[in-house]
């Protein structure tokens, strides 16, 4: 039987008592000239932080700890009252953590296409262990620390919905280090970072350029009371840098700390996904549940259990390690899970369960001799023709309708990490003469009459600009982040119509410097008569688009 939500009397007390509790300072957090506000975050696991940990907290006044807990995890007395104070926050953290933006959403185009999707059981992850922490507690948290650091837009709307306030994601190059707000939601981007003494340490918190530093320590070295205490030496003799909590900043305890502009990218995902075959049969056994949980002839004990032995299979370090290679005990720890999840249901194993990994796909081809495009209720996939010898290619244009955007991304080689620009073409109406037939500056080619486009994408430097068709030259629209495989979500507000209908061509370029001559690499080739090589010899000959069915 599913647990219903509590009500809690004294919830409502303590968390009061913790939000006035962090109010009462703000006067003395207020944003001063060179101020840094540092938050550490320990991770000491399923555990909590050890009695070394929390003596220092109690006997040294001034100094702040966020510690990743568990919500099964029972606080003591003292951790109890470290909380009360201010001097310790507990931000919840997962026993079975998910790569969560892979389970709100996946398609895979190759070798063998399929889509995997489900967010309610990102709900039913973070509620799980909610509930415990609450009833440990008798207050809420609406802190949450991701271990992985996979985040996603798309996930915003849920933690929001679920009382989630604050969450750290790993920094990367499209997401500096700092605190950003998406729809609401502080993110905070953070690495951990190697330090080899306190001092380096601190160095590198007064160095920094972010108001708010975020620090997740991880490792024993960092996690000793020593190590703690000879820090906090160096920072309470410098007046400019305060140790404060997650909680103090989304209660509003701290003023007017920097939030760095605009989202956060969405985490690079790409390791957990090397392996295709290992999603497919999680998407196979967790479409089994579902059946077997709609049947009518679900048992809750059995339920129960099954939302066990499933979130085993998606936490994200087995992931990790299974994709990278598959070792006799991971692919032993799948079937176990495995075969516990089908005797609850009573069921027998599948085949594709029971074959060794690496047999169900057969090795992706080298190339593609022809162009194919495929279909489904809201993808659209062009696949292209690679051509021999080429060392920069695209492999695929993809076109994802959702309900308020439309994504477009791109698949490229490998070796294609040199050719950094990608322009996509719309045509949008199939007619002669309406649109501009020539490309985006910096190509010298043009479009046949009846496939001139009506809007175009340019993306470089992580960034989209969008261009609809003057009557001489392309006319900007709007700009827009881009991620990785030239990723890009353009509002349907902007984009009307159906996607579907529409033709499109994709061009992959590369220049040696800003405003220099694009070089031309490779392009969609819906007729064997076009190629790159042909456009580079012939600029005169006339591209066509590609679209989902004939004209």
């Amino acid at each position: 039987m599913a647990k219903k939500r509590p009500f809690f009397s004294l919830h409502i007390v303590l968390s009061c008592f913790l939000l006035l509790s962090a109010a009462a300072h703000k006067n003395a957090y207020c944003q001063e000239t060179g101020k840094k506000y540092l938050i550490i975050l320990g991770d000491w696991g399923n555990g909590g932080p050890p009695v070394q940990i929390t003596a220092l907290l109690g006997k040294t006044p001034g100094l702040r700890l966020a510690a990743a807990w568990p919500g099964s995890l029972k606080p003591t007395a003292e951790v109890t009252e470290l909380v009360k104070s201010g001097t310790l926050d507990p931000v919840l953290s997962l026993e079975s953590e998910p790569v969560f933006p892979l389970l709100y959403s996946l398609k895979i185009s190759s070798p063998a296409p399929f889509s995997f999707s489900r967010p309610e059981d990102i709900d039913a992850v973070i509620y799980r262990a909610q509930y415990d922490f609450s009833h440990n507690w008798n207050w809420q948290n609406k802190s949450l620390f991701l271990r992985s650091g996979m985040f996603s837009n798309s996930l915003t709307d849920i933690f929001r919905r679920l009382g989630i306030s604050w969450v750290n994601m790993s920094s990367s190059q499209d997401t500096p280090q700092g605190i950003y707000n998406a729809g609401g939601l502080l993110v905070a981007s953070c690495g951990e970072e190697a330090f080899t003494t306190p001092q380096e340490c601190f160095e590198y918190v007064k160095s920094g350029g972010n108001t708010v530093v975020v620090l997740v320590f991880a490792r024993p070295n960092y996690l000793s009371a020593g190590f703690l205490s000879e820090l906090w030496g160096l920072i309470s003799a410098d007046s400019s840098i305060e140790t404060v909590t997650p909680l103090m900043l989304y209660s509003g305890a701290v003023k007017g700390f920097a939030v760095n502009p605009g989202a956060p990218a969405d985490s690079d995902t790409s390791r957990y996904t090397a392996n295709p075959e290992v999603f497919c049969r999680i998407s196979t056994i967790r479409n089994d549940i579902e059946n077997y949980k709609n049947s009518g002839q679900a048992e809750p004990a059995a339920l129960e259990g099954l939302r066990g032995e499933i979130y085993q299979l998606y936490h994200f370090e087995f992931i990790s390690n299974i994709v990278s290679e598959v070792k006799p005990e991971d692919e032993q720890f799948f079937r176990a899970r495995a075969y516990n999840i089908y005797t609850l249901m009573g069921q027998q194993v599948p085949e594709i369960i029971n074959q060794p990994m690496g047999s169900v796909f057969a090795p992706a081809a080298a190339s593609s001799s022809t162009f194919s495009s495929t279909i489904s209720s809201d993808t659209l996939t062009f696949r292209n023709v690679i051509e021999s010898g080429s060392s920069a290619a695209i492999e695929s244009l993809n076109i994802s309708v959702e309900q308020e955007d439309i994504v477009f991304s791109a698949v490229v080689s490998s070796s294609a990490r040199h050719a950094r620009g990608l322009d996509i073409y719309f045509d949008l109406n199939n007619k002669r003469g309406a649109g501009l037939m020539t490309f985006l500056p910096g190509l010298s080619f043009l479009f046949e009459p009846e496939d001139a486009w009506e809007f175009a994408l340019r993306i470089e430097n992580n960034e989209a600009a969008l261009y609809r068709f003057g009557r001489a030259k392309p006319v900007l629209v709007q700009r827009f982040r881009a991620s990785r495989n030239f990723s890009v979500k353009i509002p349907r507000t902007v984009l009307r119509g159906n996607p579907v209908r529409w033709g499109y061509q994709a061009v992959l370029f590369s220049r040696a410097a800003q405003n220099d001559e694009l070089t031309l690499h490779d392009l969609l080739k819906p007729v064997a008569s076009i190629s790159a090589d042909k456009l580079l010899s012939q600029p005169a000959t006339q591209v066509p688009m590609a679209r989902i069915s004939a004209r």
